[in-house]
């Protein structure tokens, strides 16, 4: 009988601590606040990304439409820009533009391109 008393008395005890440390209880609950970082990343210009997409496709290719449409989108995204703007991913693109304008008409290979 002394061991059934003393087995109820281990286990009130485990109880109480269960309680304690229970995380359901609303008084002791702690609301999480998350930091919202002011700064965002730019934007992606998709106006850029098929400058891009031109330009390499006139040097692959060879044709000259591919170009001028490489040069249009760079003037489109530069029209096209706000505050946030990508100064190293515009830069890319009109400098391909440029080779690829380069290429298709003053270069060696000029007579190449279609």
């Amino acid at each position: 009988m002394a061991s059934t008393a003393a087995g109820a008395g281990t286990a009130s005890h485990t109880d109480e601590i269960v309680d304690k440390d229970d995380p359901r209880r609303p008084l002791t609950d702690k609301q999480l606040n998350f930091r919202i970082n002011k700064q965002e990343e730019p934007r992606t210009d998709y106006y850029l990304l098929a400058a891009l997409m031109f330009g390499m496709m006139a040097l692959i290719f060879k044709y000259r439409i591919f170009v001028l449409q490489s040069v249009l989108c760079c003037v489109l995204s530069f029209t096209n820009s706000s505050s946030q703007f990508d100064v190293k991913q515009f830069i890319s693109a009109v400098c391909l533009a440029f080779m690829g304008l380069f290429v298709a008409y003053v270069g060696p290979q000029a007579r190449h391109f279609e």
